[in-house]
């Protein structure tokens, strides 16, 4: 199924940059895990693999940021940061390295250490 695809390839991606397995938050979904950002802790939120979901390319997972404050890339107020996708020419793979991608770029950026 090509949600469980997706899922397996962000996990695999995550654990590569860093990222934790975390407790479920209240977001409703399983499979979370915490990375650390240039702008503070990222939660991952991976959708449910259903039957359903990915069989017409759509694809998503949730992001929230633990402290949104000055934060270009999410919600000022609440920390989200999501990627979704509805498109025919989207695989699987592809909408994952762009959420990974995504989550490189916030890494890469990270100020030296003193």
């Amino acid at each position: 199924m090509k949600a469980q695809i997706v899922n397996d390839l962000i996990i695999k991606g995550l654990l590569e940059m860093g990222a934790t397995p975390a407790p479920a938050k209240d977001f409703g979904y399983p499979g979370h895990y915490d990375i650390l950002t240039r702008y503070g802790l990222l939660t991952v939120c991976l959708h449910q693999a259903t039957p359903t979901r990915g069989k017409r390319a759509t694809y998503g997972c949730f992001g929230c940021f633990a402290n949104p404050k000055d934060n270009p890339y999410c919600s000022p107020y609440t920390g989200k940061y999501n990627w979704c996708v509805f498109a025919k020419d989207f695989t699987p793979e592809r909408f994952a390295e762009s959420v990974l991608r995504d989550i490189r770029m916030m890494l890469d950026k990270l100020p030296p250490v003193c």
